[in-house]
């Protein structure tokens, strides 16, 4: 379906008030934050300006992840995507007795 003038203007006024901001990262730091954001039912986009807003970091200790991806094999987003179902299960488990995960 061709896309009307209409919307074509709406988005160009919509893109002209907005500011692109590029930053290159490591991979294993994007998918670090991708994951986050996931975990947090955000967009990437979102999750960051949310991070900054809070004055929130992502403490990650590198050299202790990269020796246990090593061992296990896994990539760095898939160790942060388990870490993360696995923290969030454990919480669930918690909060359904009545317990404070943290």
């Amino acid at each position: 379906m061709p896309v009307s003038e209409a919307r074509k203007k709406a988005n160009s006024k919509w893109n002209a008030s907005r500011d692109n901001i590029t930053i290159r990262i490591e991979k294993e730091t994007g998918a670090a934050i991708r994951a986050a954001a996931a975990a947090a039912g955000q967009s990437v986009t979102a999750y960051i300006l949310n991070a900054i807003q809070n004055g929130d970091t992502l403490p990650v200790d590198h050299a202790a992840i990269n020796e246990h991806i090593a061992v296990t094999g896994e990539s760095f987003g898939d160790f942060i995507r388990r870490a993360a179902k696995d923290t969030i299960d454990r919480d669930n488990q918690l909060l359904k007795m009545g317990m404070k995960p943290f």
